[in-house]
């Protein structure tokens, strides 16, 4: 149940960045407060005119933060049965079936994350090239704000190298490798044990 409740978060979560996806045609389609638009154009020092796609940025990046936070469940979960099975506790060993739905749940939860990362990446990337477009037309004719769209540019790479880890740092391979690291834990323990 927890597997499927993290797959149905995280393919909701994909569903909604799809829904929110940024037109740079239509910025208006998705609708900010006044208020919050405001406050992120005085952070950020560009035009209120300009900030609708910075903020659909920290949305997106929020939004993947939570979800990568919550990938551990499940793999704790497969964590606490595999010790619960160790000779520790109780000889039950590990039958076939109990190792493929192991397999598949986690292939299963890879997948789901993949594929929500690579929509984020996505929405990500348009934002990035709406703001280096801006910057350009900036450049063209020297404006002011040419240090503050630079600024906010920078700001949203290092956030995205934050949040789009390469593959060896993500949360989900981490998670991955939690029960298998638990289950040779426990192997030595039972070892020293005996």
């Amino acid at each position: 149940g927890l597997v499927f409740w993290f797959a149905y978060g995280a393919i909701a979560c994909k569903q909604f960045i799809e829904g929110i996806e940024l037109d740079q045609t239509n910025l208006n389609k998705t609708v900010w407060s006044p208020e919050m638009r405001k406050q992120q154009s005085i952070m950020t020092g560009i035009s209120m005119s300009k900030i609708d796609p910075y903020l659909h940025f920290v949305l997106i990046t929020k939004l993947l933060k939570s979800i990568n936070n919550l990938i551990y469940l499940p793999f704790i979960l497969m964590l606490i049965i595999a010790i619960g099975r160790s000779d520790l506790f109780d000889n039950l060993g590990f039958s076939p079936a109990l190792i493929v739905v192991y397999l598949l749940a986690s292939a299963f939860l890879i997948t789901i994350l993949y594929f929500l990362r690579k929509s984020a990446e996505k929405q990500c990337g348009m934002v990035v090239q709406y703001y280096e477009d801006y910057r350009m037309r900036l450049v063209a004719i020297a404006s002011s704000e040419l240090s503050k769209t630079d600024n906010l540019l920078t700001e949203i790479r290092n956030i995205k190298q934050g949040t789009f880890l390469p593959i060896v740092q993500q949360p989900a391979l981490l998670a991955l490798l939690l029960p298998g690291g638990g289950i040779g834990l426990t192997s030595i323990i039972e070892y020293l044990y005996n």
